[in-house]
């Protein structure tokens, strides 16, 4: 799949490889239920654009707590079943709150 150009957008999607049902944000959200995505997406890419706050955390629970992830802008991952939270524990179907920040670190 070719690469997005930056919309400055975090984009998620239900199924791996960038595929399913999508939702986007433009800034941080403490409950993807809010898109009827928590605990939903399988795949994710930081279309965001280059600036203060390009990278995005991903929280496996609400209001920004638990286990944490991050990806930088311009990267995605097209099949969460790969990833890990920071605990190891599987990312996929898993993601339920996000905020941009800096830097991941």
């Amino acid at each position: 799949m070719r690469p997005m150009d930056p919309d400055g957008l975090l984009w998620a999607y239900s199924d791996a490889n960038f595929s399913g049902r999508s939702c986007s944000w433009g800034g941080d959200s403490a409950g993807w239920s809010s898109c009827g995505f928590n605990d939903v997406a399988s795949s994710v890419r930081n279309n965001g654009y280059t600036g203060q706050y390009d990278a995005v955390r991903f929280f496996k629970d609400g209001n920004y707590s638990g286990p944490s992830m991050c990806l930088s802008r311009g990267d995605s991952w097209s099949n969460l079943a790969n990833q890990r939270w920071s605990d190891g524990s599987n990312a996929n179907d898993s993601i339920s709150s996000h905020f941009w920040t800096h830097l991941c670190s």
